[in-house]
């Protein structure tokens, strides 16, 4: 194809060439010389007419080659996808086999499943609480609190009564520093005496 494109560049060129020098000979009055580039034109068109229709030929062919060759390429591809397919349903071993696994695996996910509750319900049973412990419990705690509170109420009882006690000390003393003994009153006849002295 690229013989046949050179020569159509080729003849394109001269049949231009042929063209400018029947024109020249035109204008010279040169009848014979215009009548050859003429004649010699006219060959060359034709012998371009021709080598045109075999490239479009050779480009028909060529265009037919190339989609032959994707349609081998893609039939290849094609044959070798069913045997690939082929022998995976073979391995498969078809919708019978295919339907047996499926319900082996619901089955066995089923023994998954109950499997699983009866650990969870074992786990719950363990894990149970035992109400009478927890109230028994409960009762411990509050009798401890119970005499936790009396003990504090005994305490401040006796602290009061202390404070009491030691308050009535107090006053008992003060007492006694402020009225005079027996021995002090005979000692001084006078003291604690209103009646005024009298001269002599």
């Amino acid at each position: 194809m690229d013989d046949i494109n050179e020569q159509i560049r080729l003849l394109e060129e001269r049949i231009r060439a042929l063209k400018e020098k029947s024109q020249s000979a035109v204008e010279k009055k040169n009848r014979s010389s215009a009548l050859a580039a003429l004649r010699s034109k006219r060959s060359a068109e034709s012998v371009l007419s021709r080598r045109v229709g075999t490239l479009a030929q050779l480009e028909e062919v060529y265009g037919r080659i190339e989609q032959a060759s994707d349609q081998i390429t893609m039939l290849q591809v094609m044959r070798g996808s069913t045997a690939v397919l082929r022998s995976l349903n073979a391995k498969i071993g078809g919708t019978q086999d295919v339907e047996d696994v499926l319900d082996g695996l619901k089955e066995e996910m089923g023994k998954v499943e109950e499997i699983g509750t009866v650990i969870n319900q074992a786990g719950q049973e363990s894990n149970a609480i035992n109400e009478d412990e927890v109230d028994e419990e409960l009762e411990a705690l509050m009798r401890q609190s119970q005499s936790a509170e009396e003990e504090k109420i005994l305490e401040d009882t006796k602290r009061r009564l202390a404070e009491v006690d030691l308050a009535g000390v107090s006053s008992a003393n003060r007492a006694n520093h402020s009225t005079p003994s027996a021995d002090e009153t005979s000692a001084n006849p006078t003291a604690g005496s209103d009646s005024p002295i009298l001269e002599a």
